[in-house]
């Protein structure tokens, strides 16, 4: 709690922080009349101080010292009580909240030394996103589609990151519709679908390109948001996904295969189709009308080598199985 001395006299009412000694002394200049009948006690002091206006703020041992029979109306002890604990909060800031916030820190700081990978053997071995409904031949393999683009034989829809306000009510819509046909696995790609996939108690939700998951806190947080499994971000390197696997708190997915976006925008873009940069380097270029973006692809597609404990992820929107132009993209890159 906080200690105070409060001190009330005829010109006025003073308070100092005893439990903290190098803050000011907070002072209020007013008349206070001798009492005739009823003069403020110690008791009334107290039991005024102790309403902080702060859940945060307790009164610890209130020392008081009134000069002579003072009369205080109730009313003005209250203004003055409240305009003290105002000043009060402003000089303390976040002081009181360090015991809490250190306590907090130890506990996470404990938590992460001790967790150990989340085990992915439960999960299906494969996860696929195949275009217009085409199936590879693997077992075990959940076939991933957009939700613009989902039927019955759908087992998980991919929801898309990019959204205006004015196609939120037709996504809403696209999801209710996925829900209806029995999909209960949903591939969330932005913070904002959370909330519009919050009223849905009985499904899983998995977080997917391009959310960025990159450490265990992202994946201790979207726990608590009821996720299943997250997808490790494409921009690790291979020491760094070793690392978030061995901490990660929900089974890991790796984006093993397939030409992810490398860039997206509403630009007005005038081609579409294959194209090359001034070194020569290829790219192909593609405009989503049902969301109003234009992404430009990679000519190699991404291949990584599988990991331990992990889900498979194999994305064959725009990639062929067993493509040989492929790149590790960043995976045995490392920055300085």
């Amino acid at each position: 709690g906080i200690d105070l001395d409060v001190g009330v006299f005829p010109n006025g009412i003073s308070v100092r922080l005893l439990s903290h000694p190098d803050k000011p002394v907070w002072k209020s200049e007013l008349t206070i009349e001798p009492a005739q009948k009823r003069a403020l006690d110690e008791e009334a002091l107290i039991k005024s101080f102790e309403e902080t206006a702060n859940p945060e703020y307790k009164l610890g041992k209130l020392s008081a010292k009134i000069k002579g029979k003072l009369f205080l109306p109730a009313g003005t002890l209250k203004k003055e009580r409240r305009a003290f604990w105002t000043w009060a909060a402003e000089q303390l800031g976040n002081i009181e909240h360090a015991p809490k916030v250190v306590s907090l820190l130890n506990e996470f700081l404990q938590e992460y030394e001790n967790s150990k990978p989340a085990d992915a053997s439960q999960e299906k071995e494969f996860c696929m996103v195949t275009p217009k409904g085409e199936q590879p031949k693997k077992k075990n393999a959940a076939i991933v589609k957009s939700v613009f683009e989902c039927d019955k034989k759908t087992d998980e829809v991919s929801l898309p990151h990019f959204c205006r306000e004015d196609r939120l009510e037709q996504l809403a819509r696209r999801i209710q519709e996925s829900y209806d046909l029995g999909i209960r696995r949903f591939r969330v790609t932005s913070l904002f679908q959370i909330e519009m996939l919050k009223k849905y108690k009985d499904i899983v939700k998995v977080s997917a390109y391009p959310f960025p998951i990159l450490n265990s806190v992202a994946t201790r947080e979207l726990k608590d948001y009821g996720f299943s499994r997250v997808q490790a971000c494409l921009e690790l390197e291979e020491d760094q996904f070793k690392d978030f696997i061995n901490r990660s708190q929900l089974p890991v997915e790796i984006y093993r295969y397939g030409r992810p976006s490398i860039y997206a925008t509403r630009a007005d873009v005038h081609v579409e189709g294959k194209i090359a940069d001034n070194r020569g380097m290829a790219f192909t270029v593609e405009n989503n009308k049902t969301m109003g973006i234009n992404y430009i692809y990679p000519v190699e597609v991404l291949s990584i080598p599988k990991m331990e404990n992990t889900v498979d992820f194999y994305d064959l929107t725009h990639a062929l199985w067993n493509e040989q132009n492929t790149t590790e993209f960043n995976l045995n890159h490392v920055l300085k």
